[in-house]
């Protein structure tokens, strides 16, 4: 489920990058693996090199190769230069040695056939371990002497081991350098490619925070099937609320008509069944319609609370004078519905708590990171006990029947809050007395 959130640009470079370092692992193994096949082929091509010097060099003396000439390498005579050579008879005496020896003592090379070849590891006993290259020889000179010797030349393995580590060093770096640097283009490359994704994803944050109401045409051709039908989505959804309140202020008035005119001819007392029945058909018809009112507002549309506020409260003060009203509401915050929602949301509050305070009435809105709305309406009341909260938030609920009402426009603000995942919580106030009512709507 974790890897199914990743976004897009995290995912692509994870493959990417498994994929880089698996290719370039791969290579560099590859590389080095040929690298040391060469290098020990380099290797035995240098120490047969330094046996066919040393045998320009021979001569042969009293049934003994000596070498009395210049040394083909400066290495053969410096003392523990790494590079030595020796040379015995068939007999296995050792007729001559290198001056890099000096007093060293080597393993003895085995005694070979006449252009017979060995090479391998020695495991000197007193040193550092040596490969070395045995070659057999069989010396006539002109006036008829000859012998049979092996010419061993011999290099310390950390001259080989030297020359492998720093290519490995230069190779693992440099393939490093490349990993990052073709992580980096394919970063950048990434990026640049789902620009128009991001784009389209800071427009639709501009369509819901009510900048503008549509996408732009201006994308690829990849998505702009997407914009374009996107578009059609926002503007069907509008035409929809439309209809949706057309119709319902059509039913309202197709049904509040007909409910007068049956009133009309009824008692005027109002006693008898079937007026209670119309008030109360009367009351259901009004409680739905203003409920079926309510709900997720189009995307695009972000209202400025405080002046729908300050209207409200200054129809309120003609109202009732003597209850002073209050507001505390910052500038910025906005309400992802129409006026009219709006309106009936704080009204219904306001309404309620100016019937039962005494002398005064607090309304606090504001918004939580951008995420929703928060309202609070505080009096200094009476109070609602705990016991009739629910009692008052559901349809034709009162808890004081001294003041008029049907009991509907709490029960719509809680229904309003529920469509909107929010909810109303109903408390006493600590700063005035009276009740406090705090309504949160999600969006």
């Amino acid at each position: 489920m974790r890897l199914r959130r990743l976004p897009l640009l995290h995912r692509v470079l994870w493959v990417a990058g498994a994929s880089l370092l698996l290719l370039l692992g791969t290579t560099g193994l590859v590389v080095d693996h040929a690298f040391r096949e060469g290098a020990e082929e380099a290797r035995s091509q240098r120490l047969q090199g330094q046996i066919f010097g040393l045998l320009a060099a021979a001569e042969l003396r009293d049934q003994a190769l000596v070498l009395a000439g210049e040394l083909p390498d400066a290495r053969l005579r410096s003392a523990g230069s790494g590079l030595y050579a020796q040379v015995i008879d068939d007999g296995g005496t050792i007729r001559w040695r290198s001056p890099s020896l000096l007093d060293r003592t080597l393993p003895a090379p085995p005694r070979l056939a006449p252009g017979e070849t060995q090479e391998g590891g020695v495991a000197p006993a007193d040193g550092a371990p040596l490969h070395g290259l045995a070659y057999g020889i069989a010396w006539e000179e002109a006036d008829g002497e000859r012998g049979r010797f092996t010419l061993q030349v011999l290099e310390e393995q950390a001259v080989f081991a030297g020359e492998l580590a720093r290519f490995r060093q230069a190779l693992w770096g440099w393939l490093a350098v490349a990993a990052g640097g073709l992580l980096l283009t394919q970063l950048l490359l990434l990026r640049w490619t789902l620009q128009p994704l991001r784009r389209i994803g800071r427009e639709l944050q501009a369509v819901e925070a009510g900048r503008v109401r549509r996408l732009g045409e201006d994308h690829p051709p990849e998505l702009s099937a997407l914009t374009r039908r996107l578009n059609q989505l926002l503007a069907a959804q509008q035409q929809r609320m439309e209809r949706h309140q057309q119709a319902l202020g059509d039913l309202a008035h197709s049904l509040k008509t007909p409910l007068a005119v049956l009133r009309s001819q009824l008692p005027a007392d109002g006693a008898d069944t079937a007026t209670a029945q119309l008030r109360r058909m009367d009351q259901a018809i009004d409680y739905h319609l203003r409920r079926a009112g309510h709900g997720p507002a189009p995307l695009g549309d972000r209202l400025p609370v405080r002046p729908v506020l300050e209207r409200l409260l200054a129809a309120l003060r003609k109202l009732d004078p003597g209850v002073r009203l209050r507001l505390d509401c910052p500038p910025d915050v906005r309400f992802a519905g129409g006026e009219a929602e709006l309106m009936e949301l704080a009204g219904n509050l306001l309404d309620n708590a100016v019937r039962h305070a005494r002398s005064q009435v607090v309304v606090s809105a504001g918004q939580r990171n951008g995420e929703g709305l928060w309202l609070q309406v505080e009096d200094d009341g009476p109070g609602v006990p705990a016991a009739q909260v629910e009692r008052i938030l559901a349809r034709g609920g009162r808890a004081d029947e001294r003041h008029p009402g049907q009991g509907i426009g709490l029960a719509v603000v809680s229904d309003l809050a529920a469509v909107r995942g929010g909810q109303v919580t109903v408390d006493r106030s600590e700063t005035l007395g009276g009740a406090r009512f705090d309504v949160t709507l999600r969006y």
